[in-house]
């Protein structure tokens, strides 16, 4: 029930026997108090013990830090048990010696010593355990109190038939001096020193970190009222019982009743916290206990009666020291070391003391004022009201420091330019006499991006780099910056090439002049700078019909690779048309550099009939990322042609593998739309793992996107589904393996290990999807958290029960929780059912597997065994 792991083992039952042995002298000692107490002093004197207590509370608080310093964390609390003993056989020496003085002593003193050593417990388990550690171990370690409480009671309630409520005191004193053994039996590396000087935080300071926190500050608030409500309420049961139950009967009463009710708090922490804490969020648990003593104090309120009476203590009985005190616990695991230690002792000193004085004074007041009990069980209801409001409040607040621990070590990313000011303009013009070509190149495409072209001057067609100059030129051309034309023809001399062809090309756009195109022509020694001019006279109509179609197809069939890159750059700087067939053969030439020009010509001149070559360009690593920026600057129509290559069979599965990363270049709701739409129809894992991650970079840049919650849903369903199948083959897989040696071969191994790799795959796939139906939440950071340190992985999976809700919540926990194989497979819920198949039609499953690698290799292990003689006795 509790999936204890070896390791845990030692911590967790040494936990559990301490425990029980602390309750048990608890509830002999608060039965012999209660019965001495009420049977010679008026329950209406009960609020001015509250308060001694509470007082007594600040220095006991402030010695047991003192005290613990001086050791590791079990030695003190072994002390301290050993304390108690020694105290209570004192009372139990001395008597009736002390007087009325002494019962009041012996109440304060019942209060102080289980108080703080169950303080000195917890802290020492709190540091043992992470929170998912916790949420499954605290059930057992806590039934110890309830085991405690039953064998304390039952035992206080059988002497007292036979013996004086003093000798109680003995018994109890003997239970506290055994149990002071059992802090020893935990492993000696879960020895934790209680550092108190100067380590140690001052009131002061935790004050000032629990005002400077949200969380903490409603932790503090809840267990404030809870503190209230549960004091409140032991008065009203004991005021209750002492007006209706004989002085004579009450050592037995009481200890009847607090047998019976601690089977009942037996019974929730076996059966009940354990599925509350996995199934509903921490506040709502801890909601529970106040909803339920609201409806005591009304029964009291209606009837007065004693059932009443005992159903509001039956309540709290059953679930303070059951379901609530573990939630309770469970409060603090999200704080630091350091945090935790700050809140926990302003609960000590003054949440829970500060509690009891607070309720303290208002029953004074009560009975000062002569009150009835119907008028403080309505009291009581509303102050239970505000407790259940405060429980609730934690849940954000709670999630919200899980992500914080996540997010921790994130970069904001910039996702737009700032606009310029006049410094940053003066300083990019500076910077375009700088020695480095990069830093001048940069300066010009930012002048350009902020429409600052006017402000480049001239002269820079004198820079020496050929880059910078055709940059410049290109950028002259694009703004029809016309009156840079007179320096563009002292370039056209130029010894480069590359540079000539750019001048002549930019010259041609802004100011024409075929003689002048002609003249060059005749006397141009480059092949690339002569079709940089014929392209231009063509565009200019100057060279057309037979003879510009000979001359295109004289360089498409003869020409080097940098006069066709010339040829793709000057129809792309002319911008002309008639060209487009010219581009997208280059975009299919045997020279990749050739085809990069002829995809850059054509993201210049957007054109439809371009959008299947660029496409196409998607499949080849070398053209990719210029493809992506020409289909993008075709907007809608390449987006369309994008979606039909996507849906239709014929396409390579190469392409389509690529298809939408580049989907993700356009307009987010059209894109997204498209890619959701087809997430369900597609077969191919790897297109769908694209498919999702295309998505996810949509959502990253447009966090507000809407996507279809239903498709989304049924994504997810479906993986769960296939992940739980792989792991179940699996299983299977290895079950057979271990029935029948011989089936253990290398393709045994290998079915195996990639089963469990598609399993991971599959895993991280439903993380991606659980990102996109919970924008709000990063889930690609919780699915980090997995494979980090332990408290990272409790994080993750503290998020994980926090954000989804079941079955989904208990599906997802099974795939990624740190359990036996069998036992996740048994958390699949609805998502799964069993397999069940023996090892031929496991074969012959996995060879039906619509994942190539697993048929492939299903089919090679088949093939093994076939041959090996292995599968004669069985039917595949």
């Amino acid at each position: 029930m509790f999936a204890i792991r070896s390791d845990e083992r030692r911590d967790v039952w040494a936990g559990f026997v301490t425990l029980f042995g602390l309750i048990s002298g608890h509830a002999i000692l608060e039965t012999a108090r209660d019965a001495l107490f009420l049977a010679k002093v008026p329950a209406t004197h009960l609020p001015w013990v509250f308060l001694l207590t509470a007082a007594m509370s600040f220095g006991a608080v402030r010695f047991q830090g003192l005290f613990s310093g001086r050791g590791a964390a079990r030695t003190a609390l072994s002390a301290w048990t050993f304390g108690a003993g020694v105290v209570t056989f004192a009372f139990f020496v001395l008597g009736s010696r002390l007087g009325s003085a002494g019962l009041y002593a012996l109440y304060v003193w019942s209060g102080l010593v289980t108080t703080l050593s169950l303080v000195h417990f917890w802290t020492l388990v709190g540091g043992l355990f992470s929170v998912t550690q916790a949420k499954r171990l605290y059930g057992l370690i806590g039934a110890g109190s309830v085991f405690g409480a039953i064998a304390g009671s039952g035992a206080a309630s059988a002497l007292a038939k036979v013996m004086p409520a003093q000798r109680l005191l003995l018994v109890s004193s003997v239970c506290f001096a055994v149990t002071s053994a059992m802090p020893l039996l935990f492993q000696a590396s879960s020895r934790k020193a209680f550092v108190e000087p100067a380590s140690t935080p001052t009131l002061a300071s935790n004050v000032q970190y629990i005002r400077d926190s949200l969380y903490a500050r409603r932790v503090v608030v809840m267990l404030l009222l809870s503190t209230v409500c549960l004091t409140v309420s032991d008065f009203l049961f004991k005021l209750m019982v002492a007006r209706l139950v004989p002085a004579s009967e009450l050592g037995a009463f009481l200890g009847t009743v607090y047998f019976a009710i601690n089977l009942t708090s037996l019974l929730c922490q076996l059966v009940l916290v354990n599925v509350v804490l996995k199934r509903t969020s921490l506040g709502l648990a801890l909601a529970i206990l106040p909803a339920f003593l609201a409806l005591g104090g009304l029964g009291i309120a209606a009837s007065g009666g004693l059932v009443a009476v005992l159903a509001l203590k039956g309540a709290d009985g059953s679930l303070r020291y059951s379901l609530h005190r573990t939630a309770s616990e469970l409060l603090f695991m999200p704080f630091s070391d350091e945090a935790r230690q700050r809140v926990k002792g302003f609960m000590d000193v003054v949440g829970q003391r500060g509690g009891q004085i607070v309720a303290s004074i208002g029953l004074l007041v009560f009975l000062g004022s002569r009150a009835t009990p119907t008028m403080l069980s309505f009291g009581l209801v509303v102050l239970c009201l505000a407790w259940v409001a405060s429980a609730l409040a934690l849940r954000e607040p709670y999630v919200e420091l899980f992500r914080a621990r996540l997010k921790q070590g994130r970069m904001t990313r910039i996702e737009e330019f700032p606009q310029l000011d006049v410094a940053s303009l003066e300083t990019l013009v500076a910077t375009l006499d700088s020695q480095l070509d990069n830093e001048v190149i940069a300066a010009l495409q930012v002048l350009e991006r902020e429409k600052k072209v006017h402000l480049v001057p001239a002269l820079i067609l004198y820079h020496p780099s050929e880059s910078v100059v055709e940059l410049a030129l290109a950028i002259f051309t694009r703004t029809e910056r016309k009156n840079v034309v007179h320096v563009i023809d002292r370039v056209l001399d130029h010894p480069s090439p590359r540079v000539r062809g750019a001048a002549i090309a930019a010259r041609s756009v802004l100011t024409p002049d075929a003689e002048v195109l002609f003249e060059r022509l005749r006397t141009e020694s480059s092949a690339e700078v002569a079709t940089t001019i014929t392209v231009n006279l063509i565009a200019s109509g100057d060279i057309s019909g037979a003879e510009a179609a000979k001359r295109l197809e004289e360089l498409l069939m003869h020409g080097t690779a940098k006069t066709k890159i010339a040829l793709a750059e000057a129809i792309a700087g002319r911008g002309a048309e008639g060209f487009d067939d010219v581009l997208v053969g280059l975009s299919a030439d045997r020279v990749v550099d050739v085809r990069r020009a002829a995809v850059a010509a054509m993201t210049r001149l957007v054109r439809p009939v371009f959008v299947p070559a660029l496409i196409e360009r998607l499949s080849e690593e070398a053209t990719r990322t210029e493809a992506h920026e020409a289909l993008a600057a075709h907007g809608p129509a390449a987006l369309d042609g994008l979606r039909r290559a996507l849906e239709a069979a014929d396409t390579a599965p190469t392409l389509r593998w690529r298809i939408p990363h580049a989907m993700t270049f356009f307009e987010p709701n059209a894109a997204g739309d498209a890619l959701l739409r087809w997430l369900p129809k597609e077969g191919d894992g790897g297109v769908r793992f694209q498919i999702i991650r295309a998505l996810e970079r949509l959502v990253r840049r447009t966090p507000e996107l809407p996507l279809d919650k239903i498709t989304l849903q049924n994504a997810i369903d479906e993986t769960l589904t296939w992940a739980f199948g792989l792991l179940d083959s699996r299983l299977d897989l290895v079950r057979g393996g271990r029935e029948v040696q011989s089936r253990r071969t290398k393709g045994h191994e290998l079915l195996a290990a990639t089963l469990v790799d598609k399993e991971k795959n599959t895993i991280e796939r439903l993380f991606r999807l659980l990102d996109l139906a919970h924008p709000r939440e990063d889930f690609g950071q919780i699915h980090r958290g997995l494979h980090g340190t332990r408290d990272e992985r409790a994080t993750s999976i503290e998020l994980i029960d926090n954000v989804l809700v079941d079955p989904l919540r208990a599906a997802v926990r099974g795939l990624v929780d740190d359990l036996p194989d069998e036992e996740r497979l048994r958390q699949s819920g609805k998502y799964h059912s069993p397999l069940g198949l023996d090892y031929a039609a496991l074969l012959a499953h996995l060879r039906n597997n619509e994942s190539d690698a697993l048929r492939d290799i299903a089919d090679f292990h088949f093939t093994e065994l076939h041959e090996s003689g292995s599968l004669a006795q069985e039917a595949v």
